[in-house]
């Protein structure tokens, strides 16, 4: 993310004087952060005017970390009093705007507040996925009408390996569970759902449906530092709703469409970003056939301990069965960056009263 430059006054500041316009400065609290704030930065009350009875311009002197304030001077020929014997900040209401802007150095200075970004630390844990085929020897001797052998089994055991493993990787919770039977520990990994803090409604129920569709559009591409470009993962009810939008319906009958990673995507353009469609249905089999997921891919990975690995065995010499049978196995989590790019979108009709 980015440090923020809306801010505002937490409690009225009153106003002060000085016989020196040079000793003028006010202590204010703000509701912010102080971290978003550096010393000489310059900052706007717009709703506040000074002497020339324009917007009041203030330079930040000092912060203070511990008590959440800011010591602000402001330019002389904004300053109120008779200029000669008295020189002044006006009161600052509480909740005036604040607006930060660009830093004013000295002529002598060489450095200044050093801007430092550090991510949050959190946790995550890998999960080991695997699953197991198996067929026995005289399973294999059955003459069969249609073929079907370890090859159909695991295919099959494959689809489902994979079909889960996503459902993990979007509803899953971070764990660690004892296994009594193992006499051993065993992690789950966390699930990008259960990671995004942004939840945003598509208001389904009212008759203009790209005023709608624009308003969350517009929630969705500001006030981050993510991507112009995003993809959407829709549950089947979530798409109807918004195949009958009229912006929606002409792009996808222009054939507004695009493929990335080779998947066909519906393309929805907005004056604030696009949007990339695509109906999942997986959504609908965990529950979520009214909501969609929007993310920004460059914030997401898929943290891979050990690759994903398949091994034969021969039961019959290892004293295990009388048969054949074929693990695979991968251990792997996901990591969800910049949370505030990523997005959960419900539809307004289905909200709980």
């Amino acid at each position: 993310g980015t440090r923020d430059v809306v801010d505002s006054v937490k409690t009225k500041v009153n106003a002060v004087s000085n016989a020196d316009y040079r000793a003028v400065s006010a202590v204010v609290p703000v509701q912010g952060s102080v971290v978003n704030y550096a010393v000489s930065d310059t900052i706007v009350f717009p709703n506040v005017k000074g002497k020339d009875n324009k917007p009041l311009l203030a330079y930040v002197v000092m912060k203070d970390a511990a008590l959440n304030t800011l010591t602000i001077t402001i330019a002389e020929d904004q300053m109120v009093g008779d200029g000669e014997t008295s020189f002044g900040i006006p009161e600052l209401p509480a909740e005036t705007e604040i607006y930060r802007l660009g830093r004013a150095a000295a002529e002598l200075d060489v450095t200044t507040d050093a801007v430092s970004y550090v991510p949050t630390p959190t946790r995550g844990y890998c999960q080991r996925f695997m699953f197991e085929v198996a067929q026995s020897t005289y399973e294999k001797m059955l003459q069969k009408e249609v073929k079907f052998d370890i090859t159909e089994i695991e295919e099959q055991a494959l689809y489902e390996y994979r079909k889960t493993m996503e459902g993990s990787f979007l509803f899953g919770r971070k764990g660690k569970f004892w296994d009594s039977k193992k006499n051993t520990e065993v992690y789950s990994t966390g699930g990008i759902v259960n990671q995004i803090k942004n939840q945003y409604t598509l208001d389904d129920t009212t008759e203009d449906g790209t005023k709608a569709l624009i308003a969350l559009q517009k929630k969705i591409f500001t006030g981050n530092s993510g991507a112009k470009e995003r993809f959407m993962f829709a549950g089947s009810e979530f798409v109807e709703i918004l195949s009958t939008i009229a912006t929606v319906q002409k792009q996808i009958e222009a054939g507004n469409t695009e493929v990335v990673w080779g998947i066909t995507w519906k393309k929805i353009e907005s004056n604030f970003g696009t949007l990339f469609l695509i109906h999942h249905e997986l959504l609908n089999e965990y529950g979520w056939s009214d909501k969609a997921i929007v993310i920004d891919p460059q914030y997401l990975k898929k943290w891979q301990l050990s690759n994903f690995e398949r091994k034969e065995y021969n039961g019959k010499e290892l004293a295990i069965m009388n048969g054949n049978f074929t693990v695979c196995s991968e251990v792997c989590g996901v990591a969800v960056y910049n949370p505030d790019v990523h997005a959960i979108v419900k539809l307004k009709s289905k909200e709980k009263a």
